[in-house]
């Protein structure tokens, strides 16, 4: 289904992930037309996986056509964003934007950028 329009469209600029730290760095732009009002960053820990599996955040950030916004992940905690520890190193991470449609947050199922991780 196309519920977020064809315009949606926030790409995964860089994606700089620690091993030892276990800090994931994203850099994420909007390259479509439309304001993106927030985006899920989901991630995995299995070799060869294409699905996140784990939610780095709730809400993420608003978004304007052509901007790029900077995110810092910590994956070795639990807080507010990270239901439990990730064990093991991040090997994919994905960014599915959302918008505000009427009150009601529409997720963007077609517009989902995805990137394989290595070991910095």
């Amino acid at each position: 289904s196309m519920e977020c329009g064809e315009n949606v469209a926030l790409v995964i600029r860089e994606a700089n992930y620690s091993c030892a730290e276990e800090t994931l760095n994203l850099s994420i732009q909007n390259k479509g037309m439309f304001i993106v009002d927030g985006f899920i960053v989901r991630a995995n820990n299995i070799s060869g996986s294409l699905l996140g599996v784990y939610s780095l955040n709730k809400l993420g950030s608003r978004i304007v056509p052509g901007e790029t916004v900077s995110m810092i992940y910590f994956t070795n905690q639990t807080d507010d964003f990270l239901a439990k520890k990730i064990e093991g190193d991040l090997t994919f991470v994905e960014i599915q934007p959302w918008l505000n449609k009427s009150n009601k947050i529409v997720y963007c199922s077609d517009f989902v950028a995805k990137q394989t991780l290595l070991c910095n």
